[in-house]
């Protein structure tokens, strides 16, 4: 009785407060159970995709047969294979069912068509046999017509190609050097023979005639004495000739180029001018 006199001697507000809480509390834990399970979903739906873009990067070659297949998913791809694996036994049936026929039939069906077709082709044989029969005349005399007119141009390029030797033989090459040396410190192109040399004040003139074009004589030049550390700079330059100076410690001299021929050159080393 003393317990019920102190519940009614309470205030009216702490009885509105517990029955806000008794009506509340429920109301929070559904609160915090949804948010758990939205969290929960979140969680899963990132996981899935992290697992699906993973997948793809660590297995790249499962594109190329989902492609092939013409498959978005994994489940379009089974089902593609499972219709690809139908149309195979189909076809298989359909060839098990041609093999278990009778060769003879198939022969006896095929032959008539065979023959028919070989006799067309034996009468072919025989008309173009007539024909050739009847072209043989007209062109035994067209030979012989042909081979009167091409005697002459064939006799004269004859004797142009003898004046072509006899001049190539003119511009042979010497075997050796003539008499004299090589300038110091510059190298020979290979294949190139020493064809004059004129001692004078200073450095000497040196001319040599080899079977290499004028851009392969220049740029070896140019190379080689680069990185033997001379100074190098074309004076002249034009198709059949150019002119370069090479300076090197107080040193300097020419190397005169001029084209010979498709496939050959001359060149000439000199004191360089003032």
């Amino acid at each position: 009785m003393s317990a019920n006199r102190s519940l009614r001697r309470l205030p009216r507000w702490v009885w509105v407060v517990g029955g806000l809480a008794l009506i509340g509390l429920p109301l929070l834990a559904l609160a915090l159970g949804a948010a758990a399970l939205f969290g929960l979903w979140q969680w899963g739906s990132a996981a899935v995709e992290s697992g699906r873009a993973e997948l793809a990067e660590r297995v790249p070659a499962l594109a190329a047969p989902l492609e092939s297949l013409g498959a978005a998913s994994l489940d379009e791809a089974a089902q593609a294979a499972r219709a690809l694996t139908e149309d195979a036994k189909a076809r298989l049936a359909e060839g098990q069912a041609a093999l278990a026929v009778d060769p003879a039939q198939v022969v006896e069906a095929v032959a008539p068509e065979a023959a028919a077709r070989a006799a067309e082709l034996q009468a072919q044989a025989e008309a173009l046999k007539s024909n050739l029969s009847d072209l043989s005349q007209p062109l035994d005399g067209l030979a012989a017509e042909a081979s009167k007119a091409l005697r002459a141009p064939l006799q004269q390029g004859g004797a142009a190609l003898a004046a072509a030797t006899a001049a190539l033989a003119a511009l042979q090459l010497p075997n050796s050097d003539v008499g004299g040396s090589d300038p110091t410190d510059i190298p020979r192109l290979p294949g190139f023979v020493r064809v004059a040399y004129q001692q004078g004040e200073g450095e000497a003139r040196v001319a040599y005639a080899g079977p290499a074009p004028l851009r392969e004589v220049v740029d070896f030049y140019r190379s080689e004495l680069s990185e033997d550390g001379w100074e190098v700079q074309a004076l002249e330059s034009s198709v059949a000739a150019e002119r370069l100076r090479f300076e090197r410690e107080g040193r300097a001299l020419e190397l005169v180029v001029s084209a010979d021929g498709p496939r050959r050159s001359r060149l000439q080393w000199q004191p360089a001018s003032a």
